[in-house]
């Protein structure tokens, strides 16, 4: 069952989403939503969806620091590079040039990202994609042990909810199978045409 967000028209110029019915005088028309649910373990003799791991940060190389207390994000990701911390303990990871737009224009940066990794190409090899913020704390042999002891049947479709907020995924550490990148990249235009 579909618990989220679901589109509607309302009207020849317009289309917004609820987590309801459509607003009273809209068109109703349904255009979208997805159909959510929860993976079960995978029975006895079924083959389990693997640990290993494409990770990636995204990275404002020459930006300043946020906040008076901390790093730039290019300080903070040679420092993972060099100490072999971070996603660098991923079984691949890359270090992607970010948009010079911050986070106002967050929507389009994310976009972008996942733009460069369907081009990077290295998660087709990967069980896991995992984007993890530079300022993050991540532990890739943590969430191995995490993934590990959900085991999902191989081939499933599934992203890892983070927060009890809205989509249930955003933040500063997204993890999605295999099967799910996959199905991002063919179907997620849909969601930029809407």
């Amino acid at each position: 069952k579909c618990e989220w967000y679901t589109c509607f028209k309302q009207d020849e110029y317009f289309a917004g989403c609820h987590l309801d019915a459509p607003p009273s005088g809209w068109d109703g028309t349904k255009l979208g939503g997805h159909p959510n649910y929860n993976v079960g373990k995978a029975p006895d003799g079924i083959v389990t969806q693997g640990t290993k791991l494409f990770c990636f940060s995204v990275i404002m190389w020459t930006a300043g620091a946020t906040m008076n207390s901390m790093d730039p994000e290019g300080v903070v990701a040679n420092n993972w590079k060099k100490l072999g911390l971070h996603i660098t303990q991923c079984d691949e990871y890359a270090f992607f040039d970010g948009m010079p737009t911050g986070s106002m224009h967050n929507i389009d940066s994310f976009t972008n990202a996942w733009k460069m990794v369907k081009d990077d190409g290295r998660w087709q090899f990967n069980d896991w994609t995992v984007k993890a913020d530079v300022d993050a704390v991540f532990f890739a042999d943590r969430l191995r042990w995490h993934i590990e002891s959900y085991k999902l049947p191989v081939g499933s479709p599934v992203y890892v909810q983070n927060t009890d907020f809205k989509f249930h995924f955003l933040g500063a550490i997204e993890v999605l199978s295999n099967a799910a990148v996959q199905r991002y990249f063919e179907r997620g235009w849909e969601c930029d045409a809407k």
